[in-house]
């Protein structure tokens, strides 16, 4: 029995060990117009068929359970081809019927086809082979070979072509032959598994990429694809580049790619899947079979490196590895032994495939034939980009496959123009670092007009509402029908995202900004104007506009000024997006000091930088950890401000270390306070790792009371619950009974003054500042983005296919997660409390929910921030008292 090629052995392994499945399916369409004689195109496919062993091959097992080649004999070759008559409007049916069947490998040959007619000159040859007798490079000599048959059926005789040199099971002997006995340390095989050794060595276990959910523990295969177009004058660029510096243009592709997932979070060491056709003799060239290699093309982005020099270090690597190229993916996979995972692909999630042409043409006796992949719905990987040259206008189309169990469709459509814009940034300056790429999209950009729209509005005494096109629609819906704007500020390009609403709308590029200036704007200001309104978790299921006045904003901001040294001259670190209050922080205290502001992404893209340098740094101190020791030896920073959640100590020396000199300043607030407190660490002082850091003391005009049982203060080192007066907001937007609820009346203070409750636990110290204890409530705070557990658990609780829902924090490793606890309807009977135990619960838990749909429901609903992390189906919940 003839042994199959290590490509085809994973095949055949994966078939066995997940069952039948359309995963590895080729399938392909062949448009037809003319006059088709059906009867010569169904005996000239069966003449490819019967010419190409590879076409006509089942996989059986001996007796051992050793899997082998069996070609069948022509003359008991059963390929039928029917005909379907139908609308155009049918056609996808028939495709994806087509496109979908699970071929059974050891019983049926690897290909079938059916025609579809949707007009007397119109038909589509629907060809569907399996992945295991075939391969992309095997198109071209299919499709030869299948004009030369229908040429000759058409006038009633047989193909006349010379006999192939080889087929394909003379290659899996050669390629057995040639490798050599890997025990042998002169043989062909064990010298390149010793490369590829040295190469993939350290190589991290998986990516890590922008994802919608969690991976799940087992890859479902799942797939859905898009595509995006590169002009020929960037294609151009890019094949001019490449030769400029002696590389090729699937080199600067795959560069440009890779970069671009740096700049998604993928880190430093980037490893690529890619194709190599395999045929490396050229008696190969004309056959159809299963030839292509895959290999690790690993892109090292440390140190962050030009554009040139990444190239040249891609470069290096692909023509090492093209001198390494016919040791077996599959055998590679076995010698390295990664952890294996059936959650993910091994030693790669994301596969580069370059194609010169994905479309063939033919030309057949009065009908005119284009050959082209058809898109399916499954993926192989988390991503699959497969590139390919349009001979047309010299574009080029990606194709980009991916796992819908891992990402949305909105995602994945926004990759194209990320990498066209890296793309760019690569050809029209080679020699700026990678981290400098532009990956950020129209709609995502805190552009300068946002700040001086944010300006403006506050100088003319108004008041701003910030709004986020990427919320769910329900939720923009809710806050704009709540806070009732009187003008929605925008721009063309991001109007169109926002739900369907009666806002006046003035878009800031279609405003004439060569007219003469207008005069002052005339109206009556006054401290407790409204200043901004912003929107965070309630725990009752809708989320609560905190109003904040024009002298709440200016009592902090001058305060803080002086807590952190800004002044004139002085810069200012802006990456917390406007939805939150940082933001007018970071924003406001630079710019109305005389100093200036830097708006990036977020504090992370300091780690993508090759140097910062500047006054004051804003963070969540878990957020900052993360980049502390990439940019220690990079960055100049006086003064770190920490906000969002408890400071640890730890971080504290950490960062005096990193930063010789700097102020650390431990700030204290919520929505409804702006800041508070602040505690400062100066350089000069001794710090104590062993203390908890204090939140300090309230700022000027502030005033914080630790209160009891009766609201009556408890003496210092008692726990109590802390409440903040002074210049606290006016409120909850349109939500008096809220307001009263959380702002009392404040026992302490001037008649009329109010002070709020904040749900904090803290104590005075021996040193009469405040220490942060925890929570008196359910209220959590992740990345320091506070939530209501109560809001997440209401948009879970309102699927239909929901009873019952908790959500709660989980921390492993330092990190703290998001869970959603659910027990689908079904589960829980008129008397819930007979089962002793979830053993006694006979049912089906995956009955009327299930993960993916839960994800998707709750993020129509939620913002990303307040979405579950990871979500678990239970037969039985019970709180705690």
């Amino acid at each position: 029995m003839i042994p199959l090629s290590f490509a085809q052995r994973r095949l055949w392994f994966i078939d066995r060990f997940e069952g039948p499945s359309a995963t590895y399916n080729i399938p392909f369409l062949l448009h037809l117009r003319g006059r088709l004689d059906v009867a010569a195109l169904s005996a000239a496919l069966r003449d490819v068929v019967i010419r190409h062993e590879s076409l006509r091959t089942v996989f059986v097992v001996d007796e051992h359970g050793v899997p082998g080649q069996h070609v069948v004999p022509a003359d008991g070759l059963r390929l039928d081809v029917p005909l379907v008559e139908t609308t155009p409007d049918g056609v996808d049916a028939v495709v994806a019927e087509v496109g979908g069947h699970h071929f059974d490998l050891a019983a049926e040959i690897p290909v079938r086809a059916v025609l579809v007619r949707t007009g007397p000159e119109t038909h589509l040859l629907v060809l569907n082979i399996h992945h295991i007798a075939a391969d992309g490079e095997s198109m071209e000599p299919l499709t030869r070979d299948l004009t030369t048959a229908y040429t000759a059926r058409v006038a009633s005789d047989v193909p006349d072509w010379e006999e192939l040199p080889v087929q394909y099971r003379d290659y899996t002997l050669w390629q057995r032959e040639l490798l050599g006995d890997e025990d042998d340390p002169d043989s062909v095989l064990s010298q390149q598994l010793d490369y590829w050794r040295e190469a993939l060595a350290g190589l991290p276990e998986q990516l890590q990429l922008p994802t919608d959910r969690p991976r799940p523990a087992a890859i479902s295969h799942r797939g859905d694809m898009v595509d995006f177009a590169v002009d020929p004058e960037l294609v151009e660029a890019a094949e001019r580049l490449a030769a400029e510096h002696g590389a090729t243009t699937p080199m600067v592709m795959q560069t440009a790619l890779a970069v671009l997932l740096h700049r998604l979070g993928a880190g430093d060491d980037v490893p690529l899947g890619a194709t190599i056709a395999g045929r490396t003799d050229e008696a190969l060239l004309d056959l159809v079979g299963f030839f292509v290699n895959t290999w690790v093309l690993r892109a090292d982005l440390s140190g962050n490196p030009s554009f040139a020099e990444a190239l040249a270090r891609v470069a290096d690597r692909a023509l090492a590895a093209y001198d390494n190229q016919d040791a077996p993916f599959e055998r590679l996979v076995e010698v390295l032994n990664p952890e294996r995972s059936t959650a993910y692909h091994p030693l790669f999630q994301v596969m580069f495939t370059w194609q010169s042409n994905d479309v063939l043409e033919l030309d057949l006796p009065g009908v005119r034939g284009r050959l082209e992949a058809v898109p399916t719905h499954t993926a192989k990987f988390d991503l699959e980009f497969n590139f390919a040259v349009d001979p047309a206008d010299g574009g080029m189309r990606c194709v980009l496959e991916y796992a819908t169990d891992l990402f949305d469709r909105e995602t994945v459509e926004r990759f194209g123009p990320r990498f066209l814009r890296v793309l760019r940034d690569f050809v029209t300056d080679p020699s700026r670092p990678v981290g400098t790429a532009d990956v950020l999209l129209p709609g995502e950009r805190r552009s300068a007009d946002l700040v001086v729209a944010m300006l403006g509005i506050l100088k003319s005494g108004a008041a701003y509402l910030p709004i986020d096109p990427r919320f769910p629609s329900a939720r923009l819906g809710l806050v704009l029908g709540q806070a009732a704007p009187a003008l929605l500020l925008t721009d063309a390009g991001t109007g169109g995202e926002l739900p369907g609403h009666d806002v006046p709308v003035l878009l800031l590029d279609e405003l004439d900004l060569d007219r003469p200036e207008a005069g002052p704007v005339e109206a009556v200001l006054r401290p407790d104007n409204l200043a901004y309104v912003m929107y965070t978790s309630g725990s009752t299921g809708v989320p609560k506009g905190v109003a904040i006045t024009h002298h709440g904003v200016v009592n902090g901001v001058l305060r803080l000024a002086a807590v952190v040294g800004m002044g004139p001259g002085r810069k200012m670190l802006a990456g917390t997006s406007v939805n939150f209050d940082v933001s007018v922080f970071e924003i406001m205290t630079a710019l109305t000091t005389g100093g200036s502001v830097e708006v990036v992404r977020d504090v992370l893209e300091l780690g993508e930088r090759d140097h910062w340098h500047g006054s004051v740094i804003s963070s969540v101190p878990s957020v900052f950890s993360e980049v502390l020791d990439r940019i220690a030896g990079t960055t100049s920073v006086q003064t770190l401000v920490f906000a969002g959640e408890a400071l640890p100590a730890t971080l504290v020396e950490r960062a005096r270390k990193a930063f010789p000199g700097v102020r650390v300043v431990n700030s204290y607030g919520q929505t409804e306070s702006f800041y508070a407190g602040t505690f400062t660490v100066d350089a000069a002082e001794d710090w104590d790792t062993s203390r908890s850091v204090p939140i300090g003391e309230p700022l000027g005009n502030m005033r914080a009371y630790v209160l009891g049982p009766g609201l009556t203060p408890v003496p210092p080192g008692v726990v109590g619950e802390l409440y903040v007066a002074g210049a606290v907001a006016r409120g909850y937007q349109g939500r008096p009974g809220l307001t009263a609820e959380r702002f009392l009346p404040d026992l302490f203070g001037p008649a009329g003054s109010r002070m709020y409750r904040t749900g904090d636990l803290a104590r005075w110290n021996r040193d009469g500042r405040l220490e942060y204890v925890g929570r008196g409530d359910g209220q959590v705070k992740i990345r320091g983005l506070r939530i209501e557990p109560g809001e997440v658990e209401a948009a879970l609780a309102a699927h239909p296919g929901v009873a019952q829902a908790v959500v709660s924090v989980h921390e492993h490793a330092g990190t703290r997660q998001l869970v959603g606890y659910v027990v689908p309807v079904g589960v829980i009977g008129n008397d819930p409390g007979a089962a002793e135990s979830i053993g006694d619960l006979h049912v089906d838990l995956t009955a009327g929910v299930s993960v993916p749909e839960l994800r998707r429901f709750v993020s129509a609903r939620l913002p990303e921030y307040m979405v579950p992390s990871a979500f678990v189906v239970l037969g039985l919940l019970r709180r705690g008292r």
